[in-house]
């Protein structure tokens, strides 16, 4: 059919990317509230009944709000909000009295919420607007902002579950916050795969970025296993100990740590060493390649490795990239930072391996 100047297909387009300038564009990596565990976005904590879901996630507000590490992680210190959506404010009082003395004025409760689809949206975004520098927010628990359920609808579906999810990750990605959505297990064990015990359908952790899981190792021992998986950290283990309402690493149990670790192309710090001499560079990735006296390294290869380190390596050195295109072809920028703290940073930047974003040590900010 002849359309002539009218293309309907055309209105519509897809917005995509070569694979070129997907590798070749730096892009910000995923912020951390809690280093290795806990990224903007949302997140599922699971685990079954009485094992200390709400002292978890109490002790988890706390830290971020005073700026304590976390299990053993830095953090990065925020203003919380916590919905105990199960219990009392004289509940939530006597829990913080048993975990610290101390009472920070960013960290803020409710005990009650609108639901999904609903109110609760609405009442997230508000609270964001009003208190800006939350970064954290808790609900405790998945069924209490889903509602009364229809008995005539049946079990909840895989679409149920995955829009009810779907819809708290969204509003996490478009306030640029985590949060978490404490939920249970089935009482049915799965000795494969224990992410597999989470109640509900699979609907719930594919739409989840992260999810947290507390198991008991066996009814005999305190050691509980919290599970972590995602989008944005490598699957691990890590040994912990629930006593006096306090979680605590198991030092004598070692962690399933599934960090991987990258190597940094040697051309990087060729590169970097360049710009730590003469502070600037703008021209193309031959250009550059030509002032460094490097045969043996392709331009696409030179973009790709600078845009892959652009958040991560080139930052901690203190060293700026950018990059674009115009009609003679992609050019790139370096600039030096003029910063004092530069030489105290190479010693300590100067390894032959750097982590990948998920296993970056992230600070107080």
């Amino acid at each position: 059919m002849d359309y002539g100047f009218y293309n309907p297909y055309l209105l519509n387009k897809l917005d995509t990317i070569d694979a070129e300038e997907l590798m070749a564009t730096p892009y910000a990596p995923k912020n951390f509230i809690v280093a290795d565990m806990l990224p903007e976005g949302l997140t599922l904590l699971c685990g079954p009944s009485k094992i200390g879901k709400s002292w978890f996630v109490l002790q988890l507000c706390l830290c971020v709000a005073l700026g304590r590490m976390f299990l053993g992680h830095n953090i990065i210190s925020s203003d919380v909000l916590y919905l105990a959506l199960e219990d009392t404010f004289a509940r939530v009082k006597d829990r913080v009295a048993r975990l610290t003395e101390e009472c920070p004025t960013n960290l803020r409760f409710a005990v009650q919420a609108g639901t999904l689809g609903g109110e609760l949206e609405e009442q997230l975004v508000n609270h964001k607007t009003q208190y800006p520098d939350t970064k954290l927010v808790v609900i405790d628990t998945l069924q209490k902002v889903r509602g009364a359920s229809d008995p005539k609808a049946g079990s909840p579906t895989y679409g149920k579950d995955y829009a009810d999810i779907g819809s708290l990750k969204k509003l996490a990605d478009d306030l640029g916050i985590a949060i978490v959505l404490v939920h249970h297990l089935r009482k049915t064990q799965d000795k494969d795969d224990p992410f597999n015990e989470i109640s509900g359908t699979t609907g719930l952790m594919g739409a989840a970025d992260t999810v947290l899981l507390l198991k008991k190792v066996n009814r005999g021992t305190d050691t509980t296993f919290l599970y972590l998986t995602g989008r944005d950290i490598e699957f691990r283990a890590m040994a912990i100990e629930f006593t006096n309402c306090y979680w605590r690493l198991d030092e004598d149990v070692p962690p399933h740590d599934g960090i991987c670790y990258r190597p940094l192309a040697p051309i990087v710090k060729t590169v970097c060493e360049y710009i730590k001499e003469h502070k600037h560079f703008r021209g193309t990735a031959s250009e550059l390649l030509a002032l460094l006296g490097e045969e043996n390294v392709k331009p696409n290869v030179l973009t790709r490795s600078l845009s892959t380190e652009a958040y991560d390596y080139l930052q901690q050195v203190g060293i700026l990239y950018d990059s674009g295109r115009t009609g003679n072809g992609r050019w790139l920028e370096l600039t030096l930072k003029p910063s004092d703290d530069n030489d105290a940073n190479d010693e300590k930047n100067s390894l032959e391996e750097i982590p990948t974003q998920s296993s970056l040590t992230v600070t107080d900010g």
